[in-house]
């Protein structure tokens, strides 16, 4: 619990204010909401304007690789690997995550609906999370797969069964390189936004003010 919020909750508890107090300390603590979650949209707003960025970059570079080699049968099934690979990631980044940045206003929803709007973006963003860190898994070694094999087929590096070398340890840079984004990408715009929702839901539940 922040100390702002303490300090809020323990003006709220002390005594019976007048109302004129009451109003103003509860405005207080919709207004403390409204920054604490608003900062949390922006961070996980800040990834779904990266993904949108990410996904337009692939999807673009596949299907200009599909056109320009359109009579190459093995590096149009490489493209279409990898479209049908995030096909799916798509589909649920939209559904899940198309109302997250919807802006809220403190001053013109009651408290009760401020926890039930929480409620709703906080199970949305698990949901998503939990599916991303699956996708991931699988992504990771068939997004490497997809990228050696393009790289080989555009000559870029030699062919695994004339010298696997170079194509084992591209694979394995970009593994790497992906799970390190992955790890710093999950940690910061997932795991804790997700506790810091958790704890601004708690507090709502603490201060009494859901009423």
């Amino acid at each position: 619990m922040s100390p702002d919020w303490k300090l809020l909750q323990a003006a709220w508890q002390q005594g019976a204010p007048p109302a004129s107090t009451r109003a103003l300390q509860a405005n207080e603590l919709r207004t403390l909401v409204a920054a604490r979650y608003r900062r949390e949209q922006r961070r996980v707003g800040n990834y779904v304007v990266g993904s949108v960025c990410w996904q337009a970059m692939v999807y673009a570079a596949l299907s200009y690789l599909a056109l320009r080699y359109r009579t190459d049968p093995s590096t149009l099934a490489y493209c279409g690997l990898g479209g049908l690979l995030y096909l799916p990631f798509t589909v649920v980044f939209v559904r899940q995550l198309r109302g997250y940045t919807r802006r809220y206003r403190a001053d013109d929803v009651s408290s009760a609906a401020v926890q039930a709007h929480l409620g709703e973006q906080y199970e949305a963003l698990r949901q998503f999370f939990r599916f991303k860190q699956r996708f991931d898994l699988l992504a990771t070694p068939v997004t490497a797969l997809v990228m050696v094999g393009l790289f080989i087929r555009l000559r870029w590096v030699p062919a695994f069964t004339t010298s696997p070398t170079p194509s084992l340890l591209l694979g394995g840079l970009i593994v790497g390189i992906f799970a390190l984004a992955l790890r710093w990408e999950n940690q910061h715009q997932f795991a804790g936004p997700l506790q810091r929702l958790s704890a601004l839901r708690q507090d709502l539940d603490a201060s009494g003010t859901t009423g």
